[in-house]
């Protein structure tokens, strides 16, 4: 998979991009949360900047995860400025500034997760750290996998400690995950 996202064409994945965040800003689920955790993407990622933008133009609060080094693990932290509130913080991603006030992840509405490969029940492959699912594991949040429709696949290998998207949203689809397992 990470053969396959690096072969991809920049053009393509910005497209990709686009019409992910124009399905995602018109879907009832995001209308109605009020507060969202995104992610800052890294290269093979969905760039979701544009939907950070909107999500600050709009009475939503903004959340990006921050690694606290204190235990290893990221946190929610607000932003209010694209340009004022983040730094190359942890793994030489874009993140919210010390100065940025943290709240427990359980009281955030909805959270984006980006991931390598994503199944119908919502089974998500990440990089193999665990850090997201370390994030969502305390969580009532509505949980949106992010990607590309060349990262379905058929069947995502699952651990004990992985968390599922509630929903998947690709260029072309907003699937509400399986509830089997």
């Amino acid at each position: 998979m990470r053969q396959l996202l690096a072969g991809l064409e920049k053009n393509s994945t910005d497209q990709g991009a686009s019409s992910i965040v124009h399905r995602i800003q018109n879907h009832q689920e995001w209308l109605h949360a009020k507060s969202v955790l995104m992610y800052s993407s890294i290269q093979t990622e969905i760039d979701l900047t544009a939907l950070m933008h909107r999500c600050l133009d709009t009475e939503k609060e903004l959340y990006l995860p921050r690694f606290n080094s204190s235990d290893g693990t990221y946190e929610a932290a607000h932003i209010q400025s694209m340009q004022s509130d983040l730094e190359i913080g942890h793994f030489d991603i874009l993140e919210p500034k010390l100065s940025c006030p943290t709240i427990p992840i359980s009281e955030i509405e909805m959270i984006l997760v980006p991931g390598l490969a994503f199944d119908q029940k919502g089974h998500r492959l990440g990089r193999g750290k665990g850090y997201f699912d370390k994030m969502l594991k305390n969580t009532g949040s509505v949980i949106l996998g992010i990607a590309l429709d060349e990262q379905m696949v058929e069947e995502v290998p699952v651990e004990k400690h992985d968390i599922r998207a509630h929903f998947l949203v690709t260029p072309t689809r907003w699937i509400q995950c399986s509830v089997g397992s």
